[in-house]
């Protein structure tokens, strides 16, 4: 429940804040957060790679890579990078034949939290700078 409450008040203040990229971001990150909501509960288990879930962090790390590469903003590139790390936790338990799920379950969701807040923190900071008087003509 402590995750969606953050996912949902990080998306609503990025909502309110942000401009195109922001409301991009968010559109992917619910998007993600549904998809692999849905394949954990097909598959419990962190004991073996969890395919579904998977799937779904390198589309999104794909879609990530995207936005970075359109985007202006550099907080794109935190919320790509922070989303490398669940994609890499991922194939790095592929490749190891013995490893703690704990510690697999922890690296693939705790990189979603990382990836939260850089957006959120990285909308707010541009939210703040078009604020200043003189700033937002300089960068258009």
């Amino acid at each position: 429940m402590l995750f969606w409450f953050l996912m949902l008040t990080c998306c609503a203040a990025v909502m309110v804040l942000g401009r195109s990229d922001g409301r991009i971001a968010v559109g992917m990150i619910l998007i993600a957060v549904l998809l692999t909501d849905i394949a954990q509960h097909a598959n419990m288990s962190w004991r073996s790679v969890n395919l579904g879930v998977m799937f779904f962090d390198v589309l999104l790390f794909i879609g990530l890579l995207c936005l970075m590469l359109k985007s202006a903003c550099s907080w794109p590139i935190w919320m790509a990078a922070s989303q490398s790390l669940a994609v890499e936790g991922h194939f790095a338990t592929l490749l190891i034949s013995q490893f703690d799920p704990k510690i697999y379950a922890a690296v693939t969701a705790g990189s979603s939290l990382i990836c939260l807040f850089c957006m959120t923190v990285g909308v707010c900071l541009d939210h703040r700078a078009h604020k200043k008087p003189g700033l937002a003509q300089r960068r258009s």
